[in-house]
């Protein structure tokens, strides 16, 4: 269990020998054996996706914010920037939005060891969930995440749709006057703060004059 969680070193020794202090092994090992027994075992990737979601390291919970996030964040990597999707379209992160999720993330994390039966070892998970608030880890979460897929995007890939065009009921397809939902896979950046008219009215005066002078 310590390896499918990632644990490694120091705190594979210090998680066994809690172990055995609790259940005494036949023949004591030393700091070396165990960690050759660490690094002998071996972990069947079906129960680790089962029972181990991801990793007490850097890059699991990087794994971790990219699983929980990748609908709705992304970062562009041209930009250096992080982007969201808000239902409508995908501004630039102005406010906090993505620690606020990493928070959320990192929070998960004591959840995971509830699920394990092993004492020790969801005592070392929730170790690492107290760890993982620091903001040191948390900026490596959010640098690690930024790589993985789906969350990283590239500028060619926003706004590439030129016939669409946002409005705050919807997307037009200028080609067909149709007003289609908001669609997160469009990757429109911006809005318009106006309303499609999607019930018939009277004559456009104001237009139709400004067409015919």
């Amino acid at each position: 269990q310590a390896k499918r969680y990632g644990f490694t070193g120091g705190d594979c020794v210090e998680l066994v020998r809690q172990y055995a202090a609790k259940h005494p092994f036949a023949k004591d090992w030393s700091d070396s054996e165990i960690l050759r027994r660490i690094d002998e075992a071996d972990v069947d990737e079906g129960e680790a996706l089962t029972n181990a979601t991801f990793k007490c390291t850097d890059l699991g919970n990087g794994e971790r914010f990219a699983s929980q996030n990748g609908g709705d964040v992304r970062y562009v990597t041209d930009w250096g920037k992080w982007i969201h999707f808000d239902g409508t379209h995908w501004p630039v992160d102005n406010t906090g939005e993505t620690y606020r999720r990493a928070a959320t993330t990192i929070r998960t994390i004591k959840d995971e060891a509830a699920s394990v039966k092993d004492p020790d070892v969801a005592d070392a998970i929730e170790k690492w969930a107290h760890q993982s608030e620091h903001v040191a880890r948390m900026d490596a979460m959010l640098k690690v995440a930024r790589s993985l897929r789906p969350i990283p995007i590239t500028v060619g890939e926003l706004d590439s749709h030129p016939w669409l065009f946002n409005v705050l009921n919807g997307t037009i397809d200028l080609r067909t006057g149709q007003l289609h939902p908001h669609r997160r896979d469009d990757y429109l950046t911006r809005i318009c703060p106006i309303k499609y008219p999607t019930v018939g009215g009277g004559d456009p005066v104001l237009w139709l004059e400004f067409l015919n002078r």
